[in-house]
């Protein structure tokens, strides 16, 4: 393909495409003759996973560690960490903050920059929040102050580092 071809078939600018090229990020193979660049499947397909990962906003940096195969995109993600209103003794978190582990209900605390299981009981509810207690059969307890994951959890295991950001 020429890069005419594969600005209309990516949505990325020619100007782009170009400085995805010079970042090393994607290599075409040059044309005998008259030099034009020639893209491949691949090359599309990997300026089709820049562009995905630019939306994301993931940096330069971790993009070319992913397409090298240093990294995957759960490494780049952000999670993030937000604090509900308190409940006497309970603690209300969004139901994205629940998950199922072993089959049963776990929630990820934040501390020391590393997630932390909590199995869980959940109980009263609303179409976004649960109502939470520490499921204490288990050897679980929450605090008051806790900081609970509450997106980016999905393929969290306990003890993964992890760092906090805004929640929009």
């Amino acid at each position: 393909m020429k890069i005419n071809e594969v600005e209309a078939a990516v949505g990325v600018t020619k100007k782009n495409i170009r400085f995805y090229e010079e970042e090393g990020l994607i290599s075409p193979r040059r044309e005998p003759g008259n030099g034009y660049r020639s893209y491949s499947a691949a090359d599309v397909e990997r300026l089709r996973r820049i562009k995905l990962l630019r939306k994301l906003d993931v940096p330069l940096a971790e993009i070319r560690q992913m397409l090298e195969g240093e990294c995957t995109l759960a490494d780049g993600m952000n999670v993030r960490v937000a604090v509900r209103q308190k409940v006497p003794g309970q603690l209300v978190v969004p139901k994205s903050a629940v998950v199922i582990r072993d089959n049963l209900e776990v929630l990820f605390r934040y501390k020391d920059g590393r997630a932390q299981w909590t199995y869980v009981h959940t109980s009263l509810a609303n179409s976004r929040e649960y109502v939470v207690e520490a499921n204490l059969d288990r050897g679980a307890e929450l605090n008051p102050g806790d900081l609970v994951i509450v997106s980016g959890n999905l393929n969290l295991a306990d003890g993964s580092e992890v760092s906090l950001g805004r929640e929009q």
